[in-house]
């Protein structure tokens, strides 16, 4: 039995009987009143069906909760919220979405009315604010404009963005079937503070509708100074699309498999916009790159709350709580059953693993990189990762004209084979570089790219060293300061997504 491919469809059945300790007293509804009565079924469900018997910290919901709530409120109310004093070890992660089946679309990287890029936000001269384009997404209209990784646009359907009014102004691009951006090549004078936008574009872009991106965004090999050198850009851990068809897992295994033929032993892995995902790619990606890849090797640990945690033990054993490295990638239906099987590919001897990191790097990469630890050295160059030791599943109703509403709440804490899972801060990195202020930036791929030059100088034995010792890293020049990203609307967003066994 595979825990991974447990899936949580049938999650909708009422089993808060199996903990009745876990119940609280709700507040009555007006029997009148059709809108309290339509909540009371949906909220009745994800408090009774899901979140006393699964949420990670089902002990600690808030008390009587007023189940006439709107379902987003209702969600909202009983979590365990993180507070930095009196709640540190609480949720910053679980989230409510109306439509199940967006969830599911999105968890897949599935976006309706799709831009074609993800960007990064900056507010200067006090009140202006620009974006700058991280990368541009292959297969959409985006792509066939003469957009590049590091140019800027300041205006947006003839609109300036502003503090004020850029959160306004983006999600209305959004609606739109397409949009009008005013782009400029930017670059900044950290010494001057200056910052400097010029070759002036008009560019008119359509959207992509159910636009489905491939978490493999590059994959390269390069020959340096005797060394190869194999590069992945890898920017959401996903088994497909949604379709069943382990297209995504198929892919990188079959990058790992050039890699290993080309006779790569160095890798550089870019994290650095990959903020989670799921279990199951996870451990095909580790399980690709691990040294002396042995299949009795533990992971991960998984440890849930202490009654689900029991139940799983009772019935499933203790080995239900731990996650292998795995020699075959397999592609499951929904229903679980085995669709497809492939050997996976190791890439064998790697004498050296670079990990690149951002300040949004989460969840699912944290685990691999936590995962690995133990079995070889990793390297790590970039920001301070977000430090999520949690995971998360997909529970929903399928069928059920009443409630099309989806929840992923955490549901578990996840450990390496040492026990270890004290990143809750984030990872800091050996060698300390914000990508957030080197503009111009090159495209990712190019050598002279700061965080892929600054990895092949490791591989070619230049001592890189920590330069800065704060999370802040490098300090944020005054009269510039990041203030968002689309990275943040992101389902898969500081994620660790798994499927779990129903009672």
């Amino acid at each position: 039995m595979t825990k991974n491919w447990f899936y949580t469809a049938l999650l909708s059945v009422a089993i808060s009987h199996l903990f009745v300790s876990c119940e609280k007293e709700v507040v009555p509804e007006n029997p009148d009143d059709p809108v309290a009565a339509a909540n009371k079924y949906v909220n009745t469900w994800i408090y009774s069906d899901v979140m006393s018997v699964y949420y990670l910290w089902n002990d600690k919901m808030g008390a009587n909760p007023n189940n006439t709530l709107n379902p987003d409120a209702f969600f909202n109310s009983i979590l365990y919220k993180f507070d930095k004093d009196l709640a540190p070890d609480g949720d910053r992660f679980s989230w409510i979405q109306e439509n199940y089946l967006d969830l599911l679309a999105s968890l897949s990287g599935v976006a309706s009315n799709e831009l074609g890029f993800e960007y990064q936000l900056y507010a200067y001269n006090e009140h202006e604010v620009f974006g700058e384009f991280a990368y541009i997404k292959k297969d959409t209209d985006a792509a066939t404009k003469d957009f590049k990784r590091g140019q800027a646009f300041t205006h947006v359907n003839n609109t300036s963005l502003t503090i004020d009014n850029y959160r306004t102004v983006l999600s209305n691009a959004t609606r739109n079937t397409n949009v009008t951006l005013k782009v400029w090549d930017v670059s900044i004078d950290l010494d001057a503070k200056r910052i400097y936008f010029d070759n002036e574009q008009n560019i008119t872009l359509n959207l992509s509708n159910k636009y489905a991106e491939n978490p493999i965004l590059l994959d390269s090999i390069y020959t340096i100074n005797g060394k190869t050198i194999g590069y992945l850009v890898y920017n959401f851990f996903s088994p497909d699309s949604g379709d069943e068809t382990g297209a995504y897992d198929v892919a990188l295994n079959n990058v790992m498999g050039r890699f290993r033929t080309r006779g790569v032993n160095h890798l550089i892995l870019d994290l650095r916009y990959n903020s989670g995902g799921r279990v199951s790619s996870a451990i095909y990606l580790s399980s690709m790159i691990v040294t002396n890849l042995n299949t009795s090797n533990v992971f991960c640990k998984v440890e849930y709350n202490k009654e689900y945690n029991k139940w799983l033990v009772d019935n499933y054993g203790t080995e239900f709580l731990i996650d292998k490295f795995t020699d075959k990638v397999v592609v499951h239906d929904r229903d679980g059953k085995v669709k497809n099987t492939f050997d996976l590919n190791n890439i064998g001897n790697l004498q050296n693993v670079t990990i690149l990191t951002g300040s949004g790097t989460a969840s699912a990469s944290e685990m691999v990189i936590n995962g690995l630890k133990p079995y070889m050295d990793i390297f790590l160059i970039g920001a301070v990762t977000v430090g999520k030791n949690v995971a998360s599943a997909s529970f929903y109703k399928e069928n059920d004209s009443k409630n099309k509403w989806g929840i992923q709440p955490i549901i578990a804490k996840y450990f390496n084979s040492r026990g270890e899972s004290d990143f809750a801060s984030g990872f800091t990195p050996d060698y300390i570089d914000s990508d957030d202020w080197n503009m111009p930036k090159k495209e990712l791929g190019d050598i002279n790219e700061a965080l892929l030059g600054a990895a092949i100088r490791h591989i070619s034995g230049e001592t890189l060293t920590k330069t800065f010792q704060t999370r802040s890293l490098q300090p944020a020049p005054a009269f510039l300061r990041e203030v968002g990203s689309s990275f943040g609307n992101k389902a898969w967003n500081n994620q660790i997504i798994t499927n779990v066994p129903l009672p």
